[in-house]
């Protein structure tokens, strides 16, 4: 699927990502809070959200988290994310949602309701000290949270 972005500040209305120079993306980010993505002409519309499942993985190191599919169930796609609160995953997990053409507005509470304990307060509440954290003691830990949709 061909994407192009939204460059009209730069003068050019169909450069392709991948040739959007870093200038123009911080132009972009500037403006409009992020470069302006949008189909090419002619691409399918969005893919509309006929039901979801949020699931909350909690905290886990990268190299100890087992993932979280779609396979054996009755959805069609999955995406994680990660962060340093349950929310910031859930933003990270919808977000990869979207630029999978998925039409995320039709998922119900966007996610209310997730603890808002931090990796920091995770770890210190497992004993490590402030120091211990401070010299990246569980710097590969992160809030995981996936989204399944149909």
């Amino acid at each position: 699927m061909a994407y192009h972005v939204n460059n009209a500040a730069l003068g050019d209305t169909k450069a392709p990502l991948s040739r959007m120079s870093v200038v123009g993306w911080r132009k972009q980010e500037k403006l409009y809070g992020g470069p302006r993505i949008h189909h090419a002409e002619g691409e399918n519309d969005m893919k509309t959200v006929k039901g979801c499942v949020v699931v909350d993985h909690g905290f886990d190191a990268e190299q100890y988290f087992q993932g979280c599919g779609a396979s054996f169930t009755e959805f069609d796609e999955c995406a994680t994310g990660i962060g340093d609160t349950a929310r910031e995953a859930f933003d990270d997990a919808l977000e990869s949602l979207a630029q999978n053409d998925w039409d995320v507005t039709g998922i119900p509470n966007r996610g209310r309701g997730f603890s808002r304990l931090t990796v920091r307060g995770y770890l210190k509440g497992l004993g490590f000290s402030k120091s211990d954290i401070e010299a990246g003691d569980g710097s590969e830990t992160y809030a995981y949270v996936s989204i399944r949709v149909k």
